[in-house]
C-alpha cells in the first residue's frame, strides 16, 4: 500500500522542509510550516473531543493553506469534502453536513 498523504507530506517536510507547497498572492507555505500546521490541527480537533461521526467544517480566509487544513482533518481521522461557500447559505452547508 502506498502513502497516505499526510505520510507524504510529513516526509516532504523532513527531506526538503524549505520546498514552496501552497502559493497565496505572494505568501509561500513552505513544507515544514505546512506539517507543523496541520499537525496543530489534527491535535486540537482531538483535544476538543472529536469522535467518530462527528463532522468538522472550516470557514478558511483566502490566505489560508487549505493542503494544510485537509491534512490536519485527515489526521484527526476525519474525510474532507471541500465546499465553495460562495452561494451556500448557512442552512445549505448544515444540511450537506448532516448527509456526509
Amino acid at each position: 500500500m502506498g502513502l497516505m498523504f499526510t505520510e507524504k507530506l510529513e516526509a516532504w517536510a523532513d527531506e526538503a522542509p524549505d520546498d514552496p507547497v501552497w502559493l497565496v498572492g505572494h505568501r509561500a507555505w513552505k513544507a515544514r510550516r505546512v506539517a507543523q500546521a496541520a499537525c496543530q490541527l489534527g491535535k486540537t480537533l482531538i483535544h476538543q473531543g472529536l469522535i467518530t461521526g462527528d463532522r468538522v467544517a472550516l470557514r478558511l480566509s483566502g490566505a489560508a493553506c487549505w493542503p494544510a487544513a485537509v491534512a490536519g482533518i485527515w489526521k484527526a481521522g476525519k474525510p474532507v469534502a471541500a465546499l465553495t461557500l460562495e452561494h451556500l447559505t448557512g442552512a445549505d452547508v448544515l444540511a450537506f453536513l448532516q448527509h456526509i
